[in-house]
C-alpha cells in the first residue's frame, strides 16, 4: 500500500470549495478545533469578577468618579486603583493566597486572571492612591466565596466608603487627620 495523497481543495469556477477527501479533511478541521481549544484554556484556577462605588462620606452618597473632593467634609483623595486581596479562611493564618494584578479605579468593574487556585476563600477588595502607596477608604468585610478551575465567581458591587477627613496628597507623608468632619464651620 502506497502513501496516502494529500487532501485536495479545489474551487470550480462557482466560487465553491470541494474536497477531493472530504472525510480526511473534516477530520483535520475537527482535530485543528479541538487542539484550538486546549491551547486558550483559561489557566490554572479560577477567576473573579468584582464591581465597586466610591461612597462619600456620612452621606453614602456614590460618587461618579474616582477623584473625590469634597471642602465641607475634609476629603480630598484620588482613588488609582483597587486590589482584589484573596486570603485562606480562618483558622489559617490570613495570608494572601495569590498576588493579583490590581484594577483601574476608572474602570468601576474587573475580572482577575484565572490564577486563583480553586477552593474556598475569604475576598476583600481595598482601594489604593499615589499609584497604589497608600490605602483609602473603608473596605466592607471580606466576602466567602468558592472559587472553581476555570469558573468566574461573581462578587457582585462592593461599596467602598470614603470617611470625612480622609486626605491623600501623594507628595507628602501621611499624616492623622486634622478636621472635625465638617462639623465646625
Amino acid at each position: 500500500m502506497g502513501a496516502p495523497s494529500p487532501a485536495v481543495i479545489t474551487v470550480p469556477s462557482g466560487g465553491r470549495a470541494r474536497s477531493g477527501r472530504p472525510r480526511e479533511t473534516l477530520r483535520a478541521l475537527a482535530l485543528l478545533a479541538l487542539l484550538g481549544v486546549a491551547c486558550s484554556s483559561p489557566g490554572d484556577g479560577g477567576a473573579v469578577l468584582v464591581r465597586w462605588r466610591l461612597l462619600v462620606g456620612p452621606t453614602g452618597v456614590p460618587h461618579s468618579d474616582c477623584s473625590i473632593s469634597e471642602p465641607s467634609l475634609g476629603i480630598d483623595v484620588t482613588v488609582d486603583t483597587l486590589r482584589l486581596i484573596v486570603s485562606d479562611l480562618p483558622p489559617a493564618p490570613p495570608d494572601e493566597v495569590v498576588t493579583l494584578p490590581p484594577f483601574r479605579c476608572i474602570a468601576s468593574e474587573g475580572t482577575t486572571p484565572f490564577k486563583i487556585p480553586p477552593g474556598d476563600y475569604q475576598l476583600r477588595l481595598q482601594a489604593y492612591a499615589c499609584g497604589g502607596q497608600r490605602s483609602v477608604g473603608l473596605s466592607p468585610p471580606p466576602l466567602v466565596r468558592s472559587v472553581r478551575l476555570g469558573e468566574i465567581t461573581n462578587l457582585g458591587a462592593i461599596a467602598i466608603l470614603i470617611p470625612p477627613c480622609e486626605t491623600i496628597r501623594c507628595d507628602q507623608p501621611e499624616t492623622p487627620p486634622t478636621c472635625d468632619g465638617g462639623t465646625t464651620p
